[in-house]
């Protein structure tokens, strides 16, 4: 039987999941006193589902009232296996699905684990090659907790450049989890991760131009005009690397405003240019407020024919590309100091 693992009430694999709970509850073994940590990271989940009124009471429904019984019971399971392990709790990391891995910090920032976690522990935990500091940096209690020793980590590693950049510049509204840094990590230090990442092997131009143009609008980071300028030299680097040997299509759009055009716009494409001739000679001919409006409409297409404006963008009409590289980026460039 598939694992239940939630990701969103509203995700596409919630209708299977609830039928996986349901099947988990009718097929429910009472008995059973060994369990891994898997199938607490699943009892979890299962918990989780069960917060929402109404999947808890499809799911009582489809088990005869039996849900109710299991959740009480799958509680106390959890409890017990995180009273049997708080010693060693991290040790277990590496016997998490990955699917899970989230859930694992979640259970670590209850006080009963997280108090008992040694800082060797939790520095070997950062040495994992499987670990990523996001699944830990969205949990302000153990970032609280491990401060100075993540701060440390972090300043090793100048792939966390990433994610601080990526804390400031991603506008909240892209539905992204809170990044907590560390508040032991100074000015100082985030400059000096940055400027690593610059100068390593592995950069990503996207975040290069971050750097080139992060906003002077933090207190918490406010990125020098030199750092800038070493981000601009690197970025022209890469790119002449990629560009070198390659090859790619170049594609036109042309604007023009002709004077003795007859009709009142031409749209026209040539190989790879797409040409709009409007006729200025039309537009000033016919300067009554009705037929002024009318080229908003059919010359400029601000509206369809349904009268709707056509310039509103929403996110179920954007594709995956634009979704990651304009609204994310697009902010890095346009967005008002508030």
């Amino acid at each position: 039987m598939d694992r239940v693992k939630i990701y969103s009430k509203y995700d596409l694999t919630t209708n299977m999941n609830i039928n996986n709970i349901i099947n988990f509850t009718n097929n429910f073994n009472y008995e059973i006193e060994e369990y891994n940590i898997n199938d607490v990271l699943e009892y979890f989940n299962i918990i989780k589902f069960s917060k929402d009124n109404e999947i808890k009471e499809r799911i009582i429904n489809e088990t005869n009232k039996k849900f109710d019984e299991v959740l009480k019971i799958i509680q106390r399971r959890i409890g017990k296996f995180n009273g049997k392990n708080k010693e060693s709790f991290l040790s277990l990391y590496n016997e998490v699905d990955f699917i899970y891995r989230e859930d694992f910090f979640e259970l670590i920032k209850r006080d009963d684990i997280l108090n008992n976690i040694k800082d060797l522990d939790f520095e070997e935990l950062l040495n994992n090659p499987n670990f990523h500091y996001n699944l830990i940096l969205k949990h302000e209690k153990i970032v609280k907790k491990f401060d100075e020793i993540i701060t440390k980590y972090m300043i090793e590693d100048s792939e966390c450049a990433e994610i601080i950049i990526g804390k400031y510049i991603y506008e909240k509204n892209q539905n992204r989890d809170e990044i907590y840094l560390p508040k032991s990590l100074t000015q100082n230090n985030k400059e000096e991760i940055i400027v690593k990442y610059i100068e390593s092997e592995n950069v990503n131009l996207r975040y290069l131009g971050m750097v080139i143009n992060f906003p002077n609008k933090f207190k918490e980071l406010n990125i020098s005009d030199k750092i800038k300028l070493k981000a601009k030299g690197r970025y022209i680097q890469e790119s002449n690397k990629i560009f070198k040997n390659s090859t790619g299509i170049e594609t036109e759009v042309e604007v023009t405003y002709d004077k003795n055009q007859e009709e009142p716009v031409i749209y026209s494409v040539d190989k790879n240019i797409c040409r709009v001739s409007v006729s200025r000679k039309w537009i000033e001919g016919n300067l009554d407020f009705n037929t002024l409006l009318n080229n908003f409409i059919y010359i400029f297409s601000f509206f369809d024919m349904q009268m709707r404006l056509s310039l509103v963008s929403n996110l179920s009409e954007i594709g995956s590309s634009e979704r990651h590289i304009l609204l994310e980026d697009s902010y890095n460039y346009y967005c008002k100091n508030k």
